[in-house]
C-alpha cells in the first residue's frame, strides 16, 4: 500500500489484527483509513474503491463466509476497477506443512491442530468452484501457483469507462 500512497492514492485498509495495523500506519501515516475488523463483519461501503487487493487473508473463515467476502468486494468497488486476491488451491493448500495435523470441518476448509495458526480456519476452492464465484466480475484471470498452493485471481468489476 505505500507503493500506492507514494503515486499519489488515498489508501484504507482493514485487518483484525491491531499490531498489524500499526505496522501499516508506520509506513502510511495518519490520513490512511486503516481500521481494526474481521472482514467478516466489515460493512462495505457501496461503489467506494477503485482497487481492492487481498493477499492471503480472506480465506480464514468458512466457505460461505468466503463467499460473501467477495461479493462485498464486488460491492464496494466503483464500475470498472480492479481487484487482486489470493486464495488457497484445494488440492495444493491440502499439502501445506500447517496442515500436516489438521480437521476438516467442511469440504474444503481446514483447521490446523498445532502451530501458529491452530485453530484458525483456512478455505480452500477448486478453479472450477472459483470459476463460479468470481463470475459477477469481468475479465477475470485465474493463475495456480502449485508450489505455493494458491491461486492468484484478478479482473475488474464491470467494463471498463476508457
Amino acid at each position: 500500500m505505500a507503493f500506492l500512497k507514494g503515486l499519489g492514492f488515498l489508501v484504507a485498509g482493514i485487518d483484525s489484527s491491531p499490531a498489524a495495523l500499526e505496522l501499516a500506519k508506520e509506513s502510511l501515516g495518519d490520513d490512511a483509513d486503516l481500521r481494526v475488523t474481521n472482514i467478516y463483519e466489515y460493512e462495505f461501503p457501496s461503489e467506494k474503491y477503485g482497487l481492492v487487493i487481498s493477499i492471503a487473508a480472506i480465506h480464514h473463515g468458512t466457505r460461505a463466509r468466503v463467499v460473501e467476502a467477495i461479493k462485498g468486494i464486488h460491492s464496494s468497488l466503483i464500475p470498472g476497477s480492479y481487484f487482486f486476491i489470493t486464495l488457497p488451491d484445494n488440492d495444493g493448500s491440502a499439502h501445506w506443512t500447517n496442515m500436516a495435523k489438521h480437521k476438516e470441518i467442511e469440504p474444503g476448509t481446514r483447521i490446523p491442530l498445532s502451530g501458529p495458526e491452530k485453530g484458525l480456519p483456512h478455505c480452500s476452492f477448486t478453479e472450477k468452484e472459483l470459476k463460479n464465484i468470481f463470475s459477477i466480475f469481468s475479465e477475470v484471470k485465474m493463475k495456480l501457483l502449485a508450489d505455493r498452493g494458491r491461486r492468484v485471481i484478478n479482473g475488474r468489476k464491470g467494463k471498463s469507462f476508457f
